[in-house]
């Protein structure tokens, strides 16, 4: 009970700091943006609330987005317990233990994912109104979930127990970050031609420019 106490909080501290990280990559990286106002760097009573909802809205949708995170948090736990299932508890300093403490998952999650849906699902994106379909669209969120709840968990397994390598939960937090950062600290595209409820809708400009010609 202790431990998943640990690992609820510790979650919720590492989202915090993933999202002040992304929040400062995007900040620093604007183009033509070379002063920044006091409000906009340590105004950390607005900062983090801010950068936690624009995490959960990269996909569009923070409800969807929010259950997924809950869902593969849950998912990542349980999975980081099955070290216990084919050996010693969990929590202590096997290789079998390492292997499910490793983010295997995240790196599958992170590479595979859609490959993994294509293949589940291949009908999937003709169905715009499928609750599975809004779910699974939710991809940031399955890759942060799985990346930070497997660090959370690595955590809260050091800080009860300390039985296995702190080196090992340093070494897993700077690949977990440094793939995040890499794939997720990218601005929102926002298209301008897309589908809405399965009706095309194009650009205006384009259309004049070609009645025009």
């Amino acid at each position: 009970m202790i431990e998943f106490i640990v690992f609820l909080i510790c979650n919720l501290v590492l989202i915090t700091i993933f999202s002040l990280i992304r929040y400062y990559v995007l900040l620093f990286k604007e183009e033509h943006k070379d002063s920044y106002s006091r409000d906009e760097l340590i105004d950390f009573q607005k900062l983090i609330p801010k950068s936690i909802l624009d995490i959960f809205e990269m996909n569009g949708s923070l409800q969807n987005s929010f259950i997924v995170y809950l869902v593969i948090s849950l998912i990542t736990y349980l999975f980081c317990l099955m070290g216990g299932i084919v050996g010693s508890p969990h929590y202590t300093s096997e290789i079998g233990n390492y292997f499910f403490l490793f983010p295997v998952l995240f790196l599958a999650f992170t590479f595979g994912y859609p490959f993994f849906v294509s293949a589940i699902f291949p009908d999937l994106e003709y169905n715009n109104h499928s609750l599975i379909r809004q779910l699974i669209s939710q991809e940031s969120s399955i890759i942060l979930s799985s990346g930070l709840s497997l660090l959370a968990m690595n955590f809260a397994v050091y800080g009860v127990f300390q039985q296995i390598s702190f080196l090992f939960v340093l070494l897993n937090t700077i690949l977990v970050f440094g793939i995040l950062i890499w794939k997720l600290c990218k601005p929102t595209i926002i298209e301008e031609n897309y589908e809405s409820e399965g009706e095309y809708v194009s650009d205006p400009d384009w259309e004049n420019d070609q009645m025009m010609a």
